[in-house]
């Protein structure tokens, strides 16, 4: 596991798994409650609300510079990140790789809101994705993408030079996807 501190970059964690678990800290305060006067208990987030995480089967560096640069991003750009949020960086996220975007979805490995003195805080789960699967998102629906992404393998542990999973042998599970997607719609 690395977990990333704007200030100090990344720390490993020890322990043995089959994928790498990429944390930021410092999206979120423990130390300084930024929360307006008179907001109610259950209302009050740490910071941002938020830390971001991806989780890598392969060498990790890709998701540690990827999750360094968003929150450089979110810092200094004041730009807030949720749920079914897209980014498109219109290169390959690194070299050898077809994914050229990210989705951010809730991960499927923590729930629930996390607690410190200053408020809660969940997490966003960053997820690389093709092009052609940003182009899909955007026309079905991000949860529909992510739900394709888990259920093919591509997600929640990724290999940054996988292939897009919107090929024919997928073609059950899109469909499944979609009807399920266009139910809840």
């Amino acid at each position: 596991m690395l977990v990333l501190d704007p200030k100090d970059g990344p720390a490993l964690a020890p322990g043995a798994r089959p994928y790498w678990l990429v944390l930021t800290s410092g999206l979120t305060d423990p130390h300084v409650d930024r929360n307006e006067p008179g907001v109610a208990e259950d209302d009050r987030m740490a910071g941002l609300g938020y830390e971001l995480c991806a989780s890598a089967r392969d060498e990790p560096s890709w998701a540690t510079s990827l999750l360094f640069d968003l929150v450089r991003y979110v810092l200094t750009e004041r730009r807030d990140l949720s749920p079914g949020d897209t980014m498109d960086f219109g290169e390959s996220l690194s070299r050898g790789s077809a994914c050229s975007a990210v989705v951010f979805a809730p991960p499927r490995f923590f729930h629930g809101l996390q607690e410190l003195p200053t408020g809660h805080y969940g997490w966003l789960h960053v997820l690389p994705v093709t092009a052609d699967e940003l182009a899909w998102a955007k026309r079905e629906s991000t949860p529909a993408l992510v739900e394709l992404l888990y259920r093919t393998g591509a997600a929640p542990d990724v290999t940054l030079t996988r292939k897009s999973v919107l090929i024919p042998a997928n073609s059950a599970v899109i469909e499944q996807v979609l009807v399920a997607a266009r139910g809840l719609r």
